[in-house]
């Protein structure tokens, strides 16, 4: 029997998800069709209920600008969910509809493959909308030295510090919010630094202080593109280590959501292969 799914988005003809679960479902003998689903917002609560409950899909992928909007159209939300306030991966299950949240974990696994060490480093989050608040708690569940994250608008990244201090009174000893200049952050070289700002859609990037690369300094950039965005470019250029983009992440939080419909990880490398041709 033929599993359908979905992608909601406003656009999503862009989407590369098709490819990688046609992928998924190929290599674990899961016949499925993907569709695409361009839904205006004011639309999209009822659209996504009606495409579950007539039985056109069993599972979804909720992409730009639709992951905040969902929440409504779900009956329960997964901790990863309801932390990250953001879903990007529904499914239909006795009659209700879950919401769940891979990026974050997707993220982490990605990192983790390309050989970055979260564990008792001292990692810089870029940026604190919705990509950094999805983020941060499977990174902080790899046990990091500390996390700090900076915003042009500091009061917003305290805010999303408070509200994950709230979660968990243990994060007060590794999460903390600063402002982009604070020159505190060049006192000493972060191991990993998160991208996660549209710098790289405007390519503009606004420097950090003196002293937060280091030789050993990983960089990553939630946005993918052919080229290297000006976020790793500049990494590079002050003399860190190694830099990625996001394709991989893309790749791994798929992955999770295909575990959250089937009941099963699948492999990855075949997407990477395909991805990168």
């Amino acid at each position: 029997m033929t599993q359908m799914l979905a992608l909601f988005g406003h656009p999503v003809s862009h989407s590369k998800s098709p490819a990688i679960h046609g992928v998924f479902g190929k290599e674990n003998g899961i016949d499925l069709e993907y569709d695409l689903w361009d839904v205006p917002p004011e639309m999209l609560v009822e659209t996504v209920r009606h495409a579950f409950e007539s039985g056109k899909i069993v599972g979804a992928n909720v992409t730009v600008p639709h992951k905040e909007g969902v929440i409504l159209a779900c009956d329960h939300l997964t901790s990863e969910a309801k932390l990250a306030g953001a879903v990007n991966t529904l499914h239909f299950r006795d009659g209700k509809l879950w919401g769940h949240n891979t990026d974050g974990i997707g993220l982490v696994r990605d990192l983790k493959a390309k050989g970055a060490i979260l564990s008792g480093k001292r990692i810089l989050m870029l940026g604190a909308g919705g990509a950094t608040r999805g983020a941060l708690k499977p990174i902080l569940d790899e046990s990091p030295e500390s996390v700090v994250l900076v915003n042009r608008t500091v009061s917003r990244a305290e805010q999303l510090v408070n509200e994950y201090y709230a979660h968990d009174a243990t994060y007060q000893q590794v999460l903390t919010a600063t402002s982009w200049q604070d020159e505190m952050l060049g006192e000493r070289a972060f191991d990993v630094i998160i991208n996660a700002t549209s710098s790289s859609l405007s390519n503009t990037f606004t420097p950090l202080p003196k002293g937060a690369i280091g030789g050993d300094t990983i960089g990553y950039d939630l946005m993918y593109s052919d080229e290297p965005t000006v976020f790793m470019e500049y990494l590079l250029e002050k003399g860190g280590k190694s830099v990625f983009d996001g394709i991989g992440m893309l790749i791994e939080q798929a992955a999770y959501a295909f575990q959250f419909w089937f009941n099963c990880l699948p492999d990855t490398a075949g997407v990477y292969q395909l991805l990168r041709n």
